[in-house]
C-alpha cells in the first residue's frame, strides 16, 4: 500500500513530516521519499531530536528502527 501525500514536496517542514509519518505509526514498515534539505532534517529529528547534521546524497537509503539510525547507503554503494 502506497500513499503520494502533497504535503511533503520540497519546502516542507519536519513538523508536516512528523504529522504524516505519525498518521502510519502502526505501519511495520514505512518508506519516505524527499529531498534534501528536508530529508535529512526529518532523519536527525527523529534520530537526535535535531542535534545530528546528515546530508543525504541522491539515491541514498536510511534505515532507523526504534529511533535509532541502522544504516546509511549512499548511491554509489547500492551500484
Amino acid at each position: 500500500k502506497y500513499n503520494i501525500c502533497a504535503t511533503l514536496n520540497p519546502g516542507a517542514d519536519v513538523t508536516d513530516y512528523m504529522n504524516v509519518i505519525s498518521d502510519w505509526r502502526h505501519s511495520e514498515i514505512l518508506a519516505i521519499v524527499g529531498h534534501e534539505p528536508e530529508l535529512g532534517e526529518v532523519i536527525s529529528f527523529i534520530t537526535s531530536g535535531g542535534s545530528l547534521r546528515l546530508e543525504l546524497k541522491k539515491g541514498s537509503v536510511c534505515v532507523i528502527k526504534d529511533s535509532v539510525l541502522i544504516n546509511l547507503l549512499q548511491q554509489k554503494a547500492l551500484l
